[in-house]
Parts: C-alpha cells; structure tokens; sequence
C-alpha cells in the first residue's frame, strides 16, 4: 500500500509540474519514491493554523521546495506549517497551495515598478526591468539582502551564462529569445542574451534601453562577471 502510495504521488507531481504548479528550481533534480517524504512531526495547534494564521513567504516556499528535492534545508523546519492539505506530510500538494498563497502578495505583483535589476559589468551598470515570474521575484528578493555576482560563460555566439549561488522556481516554456533578454536556466544559471535563442527557459526580465551592438561591445569576448543588485 505504501508503494502505491508513493507511486501516485510520484505521478501527480508530474502531472502537476506539466500543468505550471509544483515545477521545481533545478529541471536536473527529480522527485523519485525512494526521497518522498511520508510524513511531519507538525503539532495538531500548528497544522490547524497553517491556512488561516500564517504568513507564507516566498523564503517558505523554496524552503518547502528544496525540502522535497533534497530533503535539506539551510533553515530548522521544525513545527513549520507546510503540512496545508491536512494529511501528515508534506509533498507537492502543498507546495502548489504554497505557491497559490505567495503569488498576490509578491513584491512584483504589487510594487513592481518601484524595483528594478541593476547589472554592474566591466565598468558600465545597466538596468533591467524584471519580469513578471516567480523566480525574478525570487531574485529580487534575494537581492535585499546583499549583491551578488555572478560568472558568465560564453556560449553558442549568442549568450554568457553562469550559475547563480542559489536555485530559482521554474516555469518554463519555449521562449524564442532576443537580444537584452536575461533568462533562468536550469533552476539555477543565468543567461544574458545578446543574440537570439529559442529553447525553454523561465523569463528574468529584460535589459532597458540598450541596442545589441551596445550589448555586445560591452560584455566583450569570452568570460565575463557581473554583479546583480536591486536599483
């Protein structure tokens, strides 16, 4: 029974994940049956407020999502109420119902114009307007605390790409890319465009004002870094 168990909710995430909720921050990582987890040690008090009492965060919801890929969390889960459907675990389900409860109280949903990405690369800043995704208000969240930079690759003759220190939520779809366009790559790279690319990636934002030429010459031949903060 318990196989069975593990094996419908193997099948519904997948279900889930095509249908855009309960995508995961890196495409590589997979829920299998063997790192499922079956059950909480949240408290009757705590399960019981979980929808109507408590605050879920964007910080939540990747804590939630990378309790379920790896089964690890930088942060102490204990009595956190992730356990919203009620059934002794946590899982996918409530991963969805998460993300649902975050989405209209993101800082790009309701102050979307009052933040933007500044991008410090070989002595000039551009600025970039975010998209509006998941993972870009990931980004900007993380960026309050402190820039961040990143390695960029060359790549393709239309792209540098670099690993961020952290995963992003996904929702991919197949994008035919432009120029200026920045792009999340597996869960966790970064893709600056300056040519054009059609693959499936979770949109960023967009570099402003900047033509491709300008682009170009400025992020140069081969390996670049930049640093990413909130403008």
């Amino acid at each position: 029974m318990k196989k069975m168990i593990k094996t419908i909710l193997t099948a519904a995430t997948v279900i889930l994940t095509a249908a855009g909720c309960g995508k995961y921050a890196d495409a590589g990582s997979v829920l299998t049956t063997d790192n499922i987890p079956e059950s909480t040690n949240l408290s009757a008090q705590v399960k019981a407020s979980a929808v109507s009492d408590y605050i879920y965060t964007v910080h939540d919801v990747m804590n939630l999502q990378s309790f379920l890929l790896t089964g690890q969390t930088e942060d102490d889960l204990t009595e956190k109420p992730y356990d919203l459907t009620g059934n002794d675990r946590w899982d996918v389900i409530d991963l969805c119902l998460m993300k649902g409860a975050v989405s209209d109280t993101l800082p790009l949903n309701s102050e979307k114009s009052e933040s933007e990405l500044l991008i410090s690369v070989n002595g000039h800043e551009l600025t970039a307007s975010f998209a509006d995704s998941t993972a870009a208000a990931e980004l900007a969240e993380k960026l309050k605390a402190e820039p961040v930079t990143v390695s960029l690759n060359e790549y393709g003759g239309f792209e540098k790409v670099g690993k961020l220190p952290w995963a992003l939520t996904t929702t991919d779809e197949k994008i035919d890319t432009e120029p200026c366009d920045i792009m999340l790559y597996q869960g966790n790279q970064m893709t600056i465009f300056y040519n054009s690319n059609s693959w499936s990636y979770t949109k960023l934002g967009h570099i402003d004002n900047m033509t491709q030429e300008e682009l170009k010459a400025i992020l140069g031949e081969g390996d670049v870094s930049v640093t990413l903060s909130l403008k």
